[in-house]
């Protein structure tokens, strides 16, 4: 189970928008990013309130058509119910609710070993999960 720790207000609606197309962590930052997750991976609550309806975070986290099992709404989805953001210049946002995870990653070299990710985020996630005290 993991703490209910107190989820700051998210800022990722605030960002202010850049004439750059590199990322730009000085926004929202892994900060804010992480704590989006941490909001998906509760089920839509922050602060012990509903911010997010769950209904939504459901019907996001789940295929959006039957012909496209792998994506949801605005979420690539893994095959262990774990789902995965994807920006342009290789950020990403991955949640694992089977180990109450959520990994931040950003990186411009995302070409090679693509693949590799969600093999590697899956990984990283059992291990956190290993280590936790019950």
């Amino acid at each position: 189970m993991i703490p209910n720790v107190p989820v700051p207000p998210c800022d990722l609606l605030q960002a202010t928008p850049r004439k750059s197309y590199l990322p730009d962590l000085s926004g929202p930052g892994y900060d804010g990013v992480s704590r989006f997750g941490l909001l998906y991976l509760r089920g839509g609550r922050a602060n012990g309130r509903q911010v997010v309806p769950e209904a939504w975070v459901k019907e996001s986290t789940t295929p959006s058509a039957p012909f496209n099992q792998g994506y949801g709404l605005h979420w690539w989805l893994g095959t262990n119910g774990d789902y995965m953001a994807s920006g342009l210049a290789g950020q990403k946002l991955y949640v694992s609710p089977e180990h109450q995870v959520v990994i931040v990653t950003s990186t411009l070299a995302t070409v090679l070993g693509e693949e590799e990710t969600e093999t590697a985020f899956r990984a990283v996630a059992a291990a956190v999960a290993r280590t936790r005290v019950s």
